[in-house]
């Protein structure tokens, strides 16, 4: 959170028997050691709904931030009638708008802003905490006896909730929401080729620098093919590769509060279990790392993860794949992780379109290969679908890696 903040967020790790692995991250008052009472009820509310411990953390971090506002501003919540009188709307757009704004990392170069995205973000999760907070408030009250009290509360909290909408709608984000075009992708594939000489990674013909860029090709190379998140590449075993057999496949699995994960920040997989089809460029990729390089990597014997640290043999860490990606940066700018899913899914809708595959039956092949919730939950149970599904896959794979620099998508 910076070390120049009230509080900090830390993270235990269970050891019981039923919950043993679980991550709890905490918000505390840095100089008592003290958890902040309220923000941890509104943690337990938010892990009722089974959200992510990473997405719990960050957002601490926000109440946080929010929590050193209030003191700079000479606020508290301990009261939220004292307080709704105090938190007015030009109160939110001309100072706590501009504080979530700031960049709070401990970098020794900061940023003079966050993206509009994150800022989006950090002001929804204040608004759900302060609604939150004023709704139990609320719950406290007679309704017989201090209807009126409650009404006039109800408004206000509508219009802060509205205010920082309002403020949260106004940023207009700059990230690219489109993937990459055809000639980017192939200027990629060539930059991440471990021989290439733009190569921005590991210089050096030593076997660790080698397999170093041959870890950081599979994972552009799965990203590409597959739309994976970083959690779902992350947190991919040895085990869940078959490159094998008439049908090699990735399985993408979930394995929240692994307690063998040695990380401090664990990935998680984000989406639904699948079973994903690999071409045959992807299936040498992997029996490559997996049989070439992973295997000289010192200690990669003590972890099934696939992807690993070179120098360590620990799992490979969401702030080092970050890392890969700010080093392509400076040829590709805007990259991020991300963007490989949005070009994956521009090629997925323009070879079902070229397949002659109908919207309905597109989007449903888009929902089972990108791991979504939605209405794909009783439909790939059946076979034939999951295998169409596959054939798609495979046709995305081909026309992705085809060196072809005039193929649209």
């Amino acid at each position: 959170m910076g070390k120049s903040t009230p509080y900090l967020v830390v993270r235990l790790i269970l050891k019981g028997q039923e919950n043993r692995g679980e991550r709890l991250p905490m918000l505390l008052r840095r100089d008592t050691r003290l958890p902040q009472v309220h923000a941890m009820e509104w943690v337990f509310k938010r892990r009722g709904a089974k959200v992510a411990s990473n997405t719990i953390e960050g957002e601490l971090r926000v109440l946080g931030w929010f929590g050193w506002w209030l003191e700079k501003e000479g606020l508290s919540m301990d009261d939220p009638f004292k307080f709704v009188d105090a938190f007015t709307p030009g109160r939110i757009e001309a100072s706590l708008g501009p504080w979530l704004a700031r960049d709070f990392s401990d970098r020794r170069v900061q940023k003079l802003s966050v993206t509009p995205e994150v800022i989006r973000q950090r002001l929804a999760v204040v608004s759900s905490y302060i609604d939150w907070r004023l709704d139990n408030a609320m719950r406290e009250l007679s309704v017989r006896t201090e209807s009126t009290k409650i009404q006039a509360m109800a408004k206000i909290r509508d219009s802060i909730v509205v205010t920082l909408a309002t403020i949260a709608n106004t940023q207009t984000s700059s990230t690219r929401k489109e993937g990459l075009s055809r000639a980017e992708v192939v200027r990629l594939l060539e930059v991440v080729e471990p021989q290439s000489y733009q190569n921005p990674w590991a210089r050096g013909d030593s076997a660790a620098a080698f397999a170093l860029r041959a870890r950081n090709q599979l994972i552009v190379h799965l990203m590409l093919a597959h739309g994976a998140r970083r959690g779902d590449l992350l947190k991919t075993c040895t085990a869940d590769v078959k490159t094998h057999g008439a049908e090699p496949t990735l399985w993408i699995r979930r394995r929240p509060d692994d307690p063998n994960d040695p990380r401090k920040q664990e990935p998680n997989a984000k989406t639904c279990e699948r079973i994903l089809p690999l071409d045959s460029s992807l299936t040498r990729l992997l029996n490559d790392y997996i049989q070439n390089h992973r295997t000289k990597i010192p200690g990669h014997k003590k972890t099934p993860y696939l992807l690993l640290a070179t120098d360590s043999g620990r799992p490979l860490a969401m702030r080092s794949l970050n890392g890969i990606f700010e080093a392509l940066a400076p040829q590709f700018p805007g990259i991020h992780p991300h963007l490989l899913r949005h070009t994956h899914n521009d090629c997925l809708a323009e070879t079902c379109k070229q397949m002659g595959i109908s919207a309905a039956e597109a989007t449903e092949h888009a929902m089972y290969l990108n791991g979504w919730l939605g209405d794909n939950t009783g439909t790939y149970t059946q076979r034939t679908r999951r295998e169409a599904a596959h054939r798609v896959s495979r046709r995305v794979q081909r026309e992705m890696f085809a060196p072809i620099e005039d193929v649209p998508f």
